[in-house]
């Protein structure tokens, strides 16, 4: 009946916390390619699921970038600010400035991997290099790109993960970023598809514990403190409901002080605190 995804926090935390860059394409194209802005709910659900401990910004970009979510621990102010800032994602810039949008992302990292955080950049776009109604800065900028700011990402030891949202964008480039830093790519021309990319790409990022679900169902070790339950809804589905080992039972509107939910058009996910 649902598709379902869950991930749980152990009682100790892992030795290495993820430093999480996302990148969004704001470009005047996104009005065709995503014209519902499904951009938003995609973001929120990433934002929901990153764990307390990791270091995450996010920025805008066209042409230039702009940050719309300050780099911070994604702790529960930082998700409510995160939240609300998403509503700046639009599609009306002119240009597509990648380049400033990685610049804008590694400003701070240095030139070494970081000892403490494993660094990833989510990239977000439908389009190709386009800083100039020059086809050759284009090409200048596209192999500026390759050549300069790739390495350095590499140096870091960061990954970039792609995502084309379009058939026409540059798909090699964008391959490119992602194989020679061990990242993924993915390519999709259906705006729907972004909230499950996202989610692809936050299991990626930050690797969470997981359980099998069967016959809706799944047991949670005595070790674990917290855990987090997507469900991804079908159409005209009935309101998600959590039943509990005791049958406590609740969903969205009588949830209990322990969950935290939030709740789109197109999935649920429930934050829940496991009472001892």
């Amino acid at each position: 009946m649902w598709n379902i995804a869950w991930s749980a926090e152990p009682v100790e935390a892992q030795p290495q916390s993820s430093d999480i860059r996302v990148l969004i394409d704001v470009s005047g194209s996104m009005k065709k390619n995503d014209p519902k802005n499904l951009r938003l709910p995609a973001l929120r659900l990433l934002i929901g699921l990153l764990p307390p401990d990791a270091s995450t910004a996010v920025w805008n970009f066209g042409t230039k970038a702009e940050p719309i979510v300050e780099l911070g621990l994604a702790n529960e102010q930082w998700k409510k600010n995160a939240r609300q800032a998403s509503k700046k994602i639009h599609s009306r810039d002119l240009f597509t400035n990648i380049g400033a949008a990685l610049e804008a992302a590694i400003a701070d990292w240095g030139k070494t991997p970081s000892k403490l955080n494993q660094r990833s950049i989510i990239l977000l776009t439908d389009g190709m290099i386009d800083i100039s109604k020059d086809k050759t800065q284009n090409a200048q900028e596209r192999s500026r790109i390759l050549n300069k700011l790739l390495p350095q990402i590499q140096q870091n030891g960061a990954n970039i993960h792609t995502i084309a949202l379009s058939k026409n964008a540059d798909h090699e480039f964008l391959q490119q970023l992602s194989t020679k830093t061990d990242g993924g790519f993915e390519q999709t021309d259906n705006a729907e598809q972004l909230e499950r990319i996202f989610l692809r790409l936050f299991e990626k990022t930050t690797k969470p514990d997981t359980v099998p679900l069967v016959d809706n169902k799944f047991l949670v070790d005595e070790s674990i403190l917290e855990l987090t339950l997507l469900v991804f809804k079908p159409q005209n589905a009935r309101p998600t409901e959590v039943i509990e080992p005791d049958k406590t039972q609740y969903q969205k509107t009588n949830s209990p002080s322990y969950a935290k939910w939030q709740s789109e058009k197109n999935y649920d996910l429930s934050l829940s605190h496991v009472q001892k």
